[in-house]
């Protein structure tokens, strides 16, 4: 019997989620401090990546999610059991990858088969944190959830930190391994509460879940334990969700996010210069993460001629026009063809220290529309607002944009939440 289809359920995920890139990116950006050869780091990476598509062929089953990414979850397609199995197969198979990197070195692969099992279970237990306060209706404290989130989304990305520091022949690496390894939790709380601020409108207060936004509405007595657990069995969430952002939820999430990325700026000032590289490449496409503020767009905003002679990409080594810039991102929402796609392109043109320009505005309001998801239209306008440097901008923008916004059925968050 072909062993290939019993791994189906894992293809089936992988070949329909599209985002491995950024976590290939980031260990590349790591290796420029550990220096392993092309074969290691393909190695590493391709473990890295079983991992996370195993872990979420698990994760939708725990969710009782339907739908991933636009297509039905792989355990909708192939059942619950062979899902399983297919999950922890291939856990099974990231070990059997890393040990064959170890090679016939006894003492590395010991060492790698501890680094790998204690990895391992910080994130199950991660995982299992948040199952067991969605299923015993436990509102958790903000200290008890940022340490879960350290868990379970943050320690993949510091596993392969200490894969890497094992496989590498460079010395001295232990100060360097450890401010990578902080930039990973700081990192894995930024990424869980981003995600959390995506998910308040998109399903978690469908399962019943403690996220971040909640928890502070829950602290404050906003809402009730009570409640949530009601959204979780299928009554009106609109009271809720209204609660939950008029107690700060959200307002609270985006101020805890601007908080990690200064942790993230003075965890850069510890590194070496080298890893200046790995922490641009995990700003880029987070609006919140700066090392400066948004330049003013000035009065030529209207007539979209601004006066700028070149930015500098993130990951590249060329300026480009601002005109070359807002055809790029033009045409990047044009071609994003799911939500995760235009939520990639929004975050990375947005994370550049300008404001973007009407038309490009435009473009993501329509792409936002194309994939059917209003919340991230939204967003759109929200981001815009973080980006301007007045109210004056900011109702130009709105002046100019007004067509499209009618035309595509757009309301502000303020709209939406109006006495």
């Amino acid at each position: 019997m072909d062993v290939a289809c019993l791994v189906e359920p894992f293809t089936y995920l992988r070949e329909n989620s599209k985002g491995k890139g950024f976590r290939n990116e980031l260990l590349s950006c790591f290796n420029d401090i550990y220096q392993l050869n092309e074969e290691y780091l393909k190695g590493v990476q391709e473990v890295i990546d079983i991992l996370h598509n195993s872990s979420l062929l698990i994760d939708d089953i725990e969710d009782g999610s339907h739908v991933r990414r636009g297509k039905k979850c792989a355990h909708e397609v192939y059942g619950i059991p062979s899902t399983i199995n297919a999950g922890n197969l291939m856990y099974f198979e990231a070990m059997r990858k890393l040990l064959e990197l170890g090679g016939r070195e006894d003492k590395t692969a010991v060492q790698l088969s501890r680094i790998f099992a204690d990895s391992m279970v910080k994130l199950h237990i991660g995982q299992g944190k948040e199952l067991y306060w969605r299923e015993h209706f436990v509102c958790p404290k903000e200290e008890e959830y940022l340490d879960m989130a350290i868990g379970k989304t943050g320690e993949l990305f510091k596993l392969s930190v200490r894969i890497m520091a094992s496989l590498s022949s460079r010395e001295d690496m232990n100060n360097a391994t450890r401010i990578l390894e902080d930039i990973c939790d700081v990192l894995g709380k930024y990424y869980q509460i981003e995600n959390d601020i995506k998910g308040l409108t998109t399903g978690d207060l469908s399962e019943g879940k403690f996220t971040y936004p909640i928890l502070v509405a829950v602290h404050s007595g906003a809402v009730t334990v009570e409640q949530i657990h009601g959204c979780s069995l299928g009554r009106n969430q609109t009271p809720v969700l209204s609660a939950i952002i008029a107690a700060g939820g959200l307002v609270r999430s985006r101020d805890t996010l601007r908080r990690l990325g200064d942790e993230l700026t003075l965890l850069l000032r510890r590194a070496d210069t080298t890893a200046q590289k790995s922490f641009a490449l995990m700003c880029m496409g987070r609006q919140n993460i700066r090392a400066a503020t948004a330049l003013p767009a000035r009065q030529q905003l209207i007539n979209k001629s601004f006066n700028i002679a070149a930015i500098r990409n993130y990951s590249g080594h060329h300026e480009e026009s601002f005109e070359e810039f807002s055809t790029r991102y033009e045409k990047e929402f044009d071609e994003a063809y799911d939500l995760f796609e235009v939520q990639r392109v929004l975050n990375n043109c947005f994370s550049y220290d300008l404001v973007p320009s009407p038309s490009v505005i435009e473009h993501a309001l329509r792409a936002c529309r194309r994939v059917n998801d209003y919340a991230t239209a939204v967003r759109v306008f929200e981001g815009l607002k973080f980006k301007v440097e007045n109210k004056e901008q900011y109702q130009a923008y709105l002046e100019e944009l007004k067509p499209v916004k009618e035309e595509l059925g757009i309301d502000l968050k303020e709209e939406l939440f109006e006495n």
